[in-house]
């Protein structure tokens, strides 16, 4: 049964020394407002309720989307007061108005911004998997703490002070100290006002993190850090090229943006194009370089001044890569496999790879690979691991997916060997922004008697794939995909670079391998269908590697490889 939490941010009016703190502009927005945009991204909170004594912050939090039915007795706001009144009393009020009882309380005060939804969520985690009745957010300290007792300094780090060497800090038993960024308790614990009885767990938070503002000199200092590093994606797509290295650098900013205050800006070759309208649709900085004109890229890097450039094209370019090198840029270097990237210079002229499938080549520099590094979408960590619904021995549903645009018409070939499928088969196919056969599906399907079902614009490719038996595509991003949730694949190679993937996926046993696009008829595609829909034993032992292969955290990886080489480049600097 999932239990039912209720989110409580308190937030007076404030104090005598700096009144309505909780709505003080951080970098132009309310400072209450970071803990709530933080919660309503945490899907296991079912309501947030900001207790406040004041209607201007009552007026806010609700802007945010904040519930504040009532305002704070003022007997509850006084000072001398305990929080732990204040979350009995945002109980007792969100009960008795939604009709319901609370599990769980996940206590937010409003001063810490650097907490997100990340950080929330994972600590739930913790707490459920530990089956905890409370927890609490600490950072390390690395410091050595001291008191004093009558006057006299006695340290409560590992060391007795008298005539013995300090302990170096690498030996030394953790200490943590309490930060007041999270507090997660079970009901039991609130109705007895006790956040810190029963079985209790502590979540580490890094040090930014759990920074709290209380004061002026508090705000200054987030304010510089709301400044955040700037990362530079240079990707491309189009309707000849494709659009998975888009996708997935999108995939990457959004994680990116969930986890940090970081500055994004993408650089591309073309403007009128679907990767530029996809990517500015998603509300990021754009900037745009003739293809050719290497000095005009050079110049757009430098004009943004990145602490990491990441690199998410076809091809790596020699020449590319020397000029960032010469600039002193960071580059993290995100490849499908090992071959895009000239393995001569890596040592030289490359900081970070990230493939997504594993080599033999072992690279001079850190490099990390394998299908746990595929970039896939969110929605498939969530399903990772099982589908929907249990392996089906008949085919119910076949997915028709040749990714962003389809440069060379596949979708139509498919579509024909589909035709003659049973009724019992429902047939979907997705059409990417940059699908440019439209004319030519409209008319071929004009001519088909079956009903066939097109998708478009999809937000959640996740849900449509996780219900398909069989799938049909291309060697790209798709191929990751479709493994991560164990559905078979037909698979028609693009182009060269992508038949030099795809022989991967078949040593991994997910896919039936076709050959390259000018090889393959429709007939060829017609009978691999065949040949899979009758054979379920094969179907199922393909589903089963694939799972095997993919949990569906490979974005989380990267992003934390991109993060850590933003701060080895700071430090570096």
């Amino acid at each position: 049964m999932t239990p039912k939490v209720l989110a409580v941010i308190p937030a007076r009016a404030g104090n005598d020394k700096i009144p309505y703190l909780n709505i003080k502009p951080l970098n132009g927005i309310p400072l209450l407002a970071y803990t709530i945009r933080a919660a309503r991204e945490c899907d296991f909170i079912h309501r947030i309720f900001v207790s406040t004594d004041d209607s201007r912050i009552r007026a806010i939090s609700q802007s945010y989307g904040a519930s504040v039915p009532v305002l704070r007795p003022r007997e509850l706001s006084q000072t001398n007061r305990s929080l732990d009144d204040v979350v009995r009393h945002a109980l007792e009020v969100a009960e008795s108005m939604d009709r319901v009882a609370y599990d769980v309380v996940v206590l937010l005060p409003c001063s810490t911004p650097f907490r997100t939804a990340r950080h929330i969520e994972d600590a739930w985690e913790k707490f459920r998997e530990d089956r905890l009745d409370a927890l609490f957010s600490v950072t390390e300290e690395d410091g050595f703490l001291w008191t004093e007792e009558g006057g006299v300094p006695r340290p409560l780090h590992d060391v007795e002070y008298r005539n013995l060497p300090r302990i170096e800090r690498e030996r030394r038993r953790p200490i943590y100290l309490e930060n007041g960024a999270i507090y997660i308790y079970t009901r039991k614990n609130a109705d007895r006002r006790q956040r810190y009885a029963g079985r209790l767990g502590m979540h580490l938070l890094p040090r930014q993190a759990a920074v709290s503002v209380h004061s002026l000199n508090d705000f200054w200092m987030a304010e510089q850090m709301l400044q955040g590093p700037r990362i530079m994606f240079k990707t491309d797509g189009s309707a000849q090229m494709g659009m998975g290295h888009v996708v997935s650098s999108l995939r990457i900013a959004d994680e990116i943006k969930r986890r940090s205050s970081a500055i994004m800006r993408f650089l591309i070759t073309q403007a009128d194009t679907p990767a530029a309208a996809e990517i500015q649709s998603r509300g990021y900085d754009l900037a745009v370089c003739p293809e050719k004109d290497g000095s005009a890229v050079m110049d757009e890097i430098i004009k943004f001044s990145p602490n990491v450039v990441v690199n998410d094209l076809p091809i790596l370019d020699e020449d590319y890569l020397a000029q960032l090198k010469a600039f002193n840029v960071f580059t993290v270097n995100v490849v499908d496999s090992l071959d895009d990237i000239p393995m001569d210079l890596t040592d030289t002229l490359t900081d970070v790879i990230v493939s997504y499938l594993k080599s033999n080549v072992d690279p001079p520099v850190p490099c990390y690979s394998g299908p746990s590094f595929a970039a896939l979408g969110r929605e498939f960590a969530e399903r990772a691991g099982g589908r929907t619904r249990g392996f089906r021995k008949n085919v119910r549903q076949l997915l028709i997916t040749f990714g962003g645009s389809d440069p060379n018409g596949l979708t139509l070939k498919a579509v024909e060997a589909a035709a003659e499928l049973g009724a019992a088969v429902d047939v979907k196919i997705v059409l990417g922004p940059a699908f440019a056969h439209e004319q030519g599906l409209e008319s071929l399907l004009g001519r088909i008697s079956r009903p066939f079902e097109i998708l478009r614009q999809m937000k959640d490719m996740g849900a449509t794939m996780s219900g398909a038996d069989v799938a049909v595509c291309g060697g790209g991003l798709t191929l990751h995909e479709l493994a991560c949730f164990g559905i078979p694949a037909v698979v028609i190679s693009q182009n060269d670079r992508e038949a030099q993937r795809v022989q991967k996926f078949m040593e991994l046993g997910t896919i039936e391998y076709l050959g390259n696009e000018s090889d393959v008829s429709v007939e060829d595609i017609r009978s691999a269908l065949r040949r899979l829909a009758a054979d379920s034993s094969r179907r199922k032992k393909m589903s089963r590697n694939g799972r095997l292969l993919y949990d569906g955290r490979g974005v989380e990886r990267i992003v934390d490889i991109i993060l850590r080489s933003e701060q080895a480049a700071a430090a570096v600097a």
